[in-house]
Order: structure tokens, then C-alpha cells, then sequence
């Protein structure tokens, strides 16, 4: 039935009488017309007034407290189903459904409906669906493991579809003969998903023959050359110099933060004296690498702290010379300076910085640019800007021993030409 009514009957003997309701059905073009129901209807015989009292003196008896009649929740909404009602337009017939198919008024004067929505794309590397919410079929690639990546094989990038361990974003177990990650290769010990921890300060041998190349610095020369990734896990902010050094291997040293491909913090060759960087607390992968391809073999790479340099500025020339009072590390950057004189063991012309000192008495003092950036020249004048040279070396680390008298002495961090800029740095020991 349509519809119906809780009745509470109550223990009395009274009449309940109750109209049945009938229905009929016809059809129209084979299909059967629906015809509601109509409603049901309950009637109770007339109930006499409760009597003051029970006849022949009986006790009156005494009723139970009305039970309390809870409808029934709503039904929740449903698209009602048109087919085969009667209807004179289409849109009597609609039912506000996508994928089902369309529905339409037939000529016999009842609603129809085509065939529900075909979203078969006919390609086996997807899985095909009928979106209601957004009227359209959806067109999924197939992930037959669940790991939420399609298979290469269909244009994914799940190099094994029957095993959600194996996907671009699982982590590589080191040289177990499976490629987790997807990336090609099984890595072994010092690549960049299986990296060699080193700690502060430490020393480690090591070899670039065989690994993989799939990485470069910003000072690098050649490509194609296999490396070796270190990894360093700082908890603390610290001062870290990187150095590396392999006369077979000609290699060069650069430090990227957070991951192989992270942000350069700095670059190196064997030649140069390494990396002087300040850290703070994180994850840093330390990259040693070679020339070119053709280049491979064993190295050592070392990192430990250091003093950062007293920072200098305004000694572009000789009368703005910083002057030195003790012994200690200072530093600064050429990239603004000019050029304003020359060594004797260089034609360079690249900028020069100005650093000026005075003994009392006879000392031997060592200079040294151990750290700068680029290939430099370091020479000494006595007296006066251009005074006598007492000496000269070229080199990306220039160094000069001096056994000198009192008096006062010029000290020039020269550039070997005006395409070498950058941060330079001269140690003083023996004032």
C-alpha cells in the first residue's frame, strides 16, 4: 500500500471496521500502467463515553497511559522512475540522470528510455567509469597493485604494476637486486638513494669506478663522469670546509642541501682548496665527481670546520690597504675591485685587494690564499706601494714564507685575469 496509519486499539471490545482498497491495472504498449493506490482508510466504530462506573458494581477498570505514535523518518530522495508512465513531452519523462541513458516520451504516449551511457573506450590500459556527479564517463589508468601509479606499459611510471612496494616513490633498498624506485638501476652504496654517511670532521677514501652519472657541479668540465654521494646530517649550525683530492681521478667536489638535486651551496676542484661554507642544522649530500668519462678511480675527501674569515671591504687599492694587526684569517670578494698593479710573477690584470702590515722587529711571516675562489697571484712590496717585491707566487693556492726585517710591508691577493672574480681569502701567521 501507498500509505498507512498506526492504530492504538485499546482493550475494550469495541467494533474496528477498516475500508480495503482495491487497484487495477491496464497496459499500455505491452508495459503496465501503474495506478496508485488509493489511500487506506481506517475506521473505528463509535466508542461510548467511559462510564462512570462498571456495571453490577464491578470495579472500573484502569487504562495503561497512551502510547506515544513516532512517524516514520523520510525517505531519502530518489529519482522517480518515469518508464512507462503516461507523458505528452520529453521532459515529463526525465529523470535528472546522466548515466542511466535518456529518457523520452514514445509516440504510444509512455515514457522510454535509450540504452544507460556506454563509457567503453576500448583501451585496456584504463579503467572506465560513469561519473553522475560530473555528467561524463571517466577514463582511469590502470593500477592493477594500487599504489596509485599506472604502468609504464600504458605510459605510467611503475616499472612492476603486480607490486605496490615497487614505484617512483618507494625507497630504494640498497643493492638488494630490485629497483624500488623506478629510477633504472639497483643502486649500491654511494648513490644517491643508498648515500655514504660521513660525519664532522672525517676522512674518507673512496672510489668512483663503476657507479652511475647521473649528476653534475657547477665548476664541472666535462660530463659523463661516475660519482660517489656522501651524505653529512648536521644537528647543529656549524662552519664546514670540503675538500677533495685524487690525482688519477682528477675530481671535483660540490655540496647540494636537502637532496642530490637540492640548491649547489658550493664547488670545487682538486686544484682549489675546497668548499668553506656555514651550515645550519639539516641534511646536505657532499658529491664527489670526475674531469670527464674518461676519468675514475680512487679519492680522498675531507670535511671538517673552520674559522670563517674576518670579513674586509673598501682595500680596492693601496691607500684604502687594510691594515693587520694580528695573526688570523680575513676575507672578502674582488667581483667590485679594479686592477691597479702587478706582480713580477704574473702578467695578470685582474682586480687586486690591498692588505698592509708593520714589524717592530725581524719575523718570518707566512702568507697564504688557501681558499679563495679562483686562480690568484700573491706578492709582497716593501716600504711603499711600489716598493721593492720581496715576494711573488701564482696559483689557486698561493703561499709565501718570508724571513723579514722591521718595517712596513704591502700585501696584494692579485686575480690572474679580469675573468677571475669571486670570494678571495688570505691567512697571516707570525706577526
Amino acid at each position: 500500500m501507498s500509505g498507512s496509519r498506526s492504530i492504538l486499539v485499546l482493550a475494550f471490545p469495541f467494533l474496528l471496521a477498516t475500508a480495503c482498497t482495491e487497484s487495477a491495472t491496464r497496459y499500455i504498449d505491452g508495459r503496465p500502467e501503474v495506478t496508485p493506490d488509493l489511500p487506506e482508510t481506517d475506521v473505528i466504530a463509535d466508542m461510548p463515553s467511559e462510564p462512570d462506573a462498571a456495571p453490577d458494581g464491578e470495579d472500573v477498570p484502569v487504562l495503561d497511559p497512551p502510547v506515544e505514535v513516532v512517524d516514520a523518518p523520510d525517505a531519502v530522495d530518489v529519482p522517480p522512475d518515469t518508464i512507462g508512465m503516461p507523458c505528452a513531452t520529453d521532459e515529463e519523462c526525465d529523470d535528472g540522470l546522466f548515466c542511466n541513458g535518456d529518457e523520452y516520451c514514445h509516440p504510444s504516449g509512455v515514457c522510454r528510455r535509450t540504452p544507460p551511457v556506454d563509457c567503453n573506450d576500448d583501451d585496456g590500459c584504463t579503467a572506465d567509469s560513469c561519473d553522475e556527479t560530473a555528467g561524463a564517463c571517466v577514463h582511469v589508468l590502470t593500477d592493477a597493485d594500487g599504489d596509485l601509479f599506472g604502468p609504464e606499459s600504458c605510459g605510467g611510471l611503475d616499472c612492476d604494476d603486480t607490486d605496490p612496494a615497487i614505484n617512483p616513490d618507494a625507497v630504494e633498498i640498497c643493492d638488494d637486486g630490485i629497483d624500488q624506485d623506478c629510477d633504472g638501476e639497483d643502486e649500491g652504496p654511494g648513490a644517491c638513494d643508498c648515500p655514504l654517511d660521513v660525519t664532522l670532521p672525517s676522512t674518507t677514501r673512496g672510489d668512483t669506478t663503476g657507479m652511475p652519472s647521473l649528476y653534475e657541479g657547477s665548476c664541472a668540465y666535462g660530463t659523463g663522469a661516475s660519482e660517489v654521494v656522501h651524505r653529512l646530517v648536521l644537528t647543529s649550525p656549524a662552519d664546514v670546509h670540503v675538500d677533495v683530492s685524487g690525482s688519477g681521478l682528477y675530481p671535483y667536489v660540490y655540496i647540494r642541501e636537502g637532496a642530490c638535486d637540492g640548491t649547489e651551496l658550493g664547488c670545487s676542484y682538486y686544484y682549489y682548496s675546497g668548499i668553506d661554507v656555514s651550515l645550519s642544522a639539516g641534511t646536505y649530500y657532499i658529491i664527489v665527481d670526475g674531469y670527464s668519462s674518461s676519468y675514475s678511480g680512487g679519492y680522498v675527501l675531507t670535511v671538517e670546520t673552520f674559522v670563517p674569515p674576518t670579513p674586509v671591504t673598501g682595500n680596492d687599492d693601496c691607500t684604502g690597504a687594510y691594515v693587520l694587526t694580528a695573526d688570523g684569517t680575513y676575507g672578502g670578494n674582488n667581483s667590485a675591485m679594479t686592477h691597479t698593479s702587478e706582480g713580477s710573477c704574473s702578467w695578470s690584470t685582474g682586480a687586486d685587494a690591498w692588505f698592509t702590515f708593520t714589524l717592530t722587529s725581524a719575523a718570518t711571516v707566512t702568507l697564504s690564499t688557501a681558499g679563495t675562489d679562483y686562480y690568484n697571484v700573491l706578492y709582497v712590496r716593501r716600504d711603499s706601494c711600489t716598493g721593492t717585491e720581496v715576494g711573488c707566487d701564482p696559483g689557486y693556492t698561493s703561499e709565501l714564507t718570508l724571513s723579514l726585517t722591521a718595517g712596513t710591508y704591502y700585501v696584494i691577493v692579485d686575480a690572474y685575469s679580469t675573468s677571475y672574480t669571486g670570494d678571495y681569502v688570505l691567512t697571516v701567521s707570525g706577526l
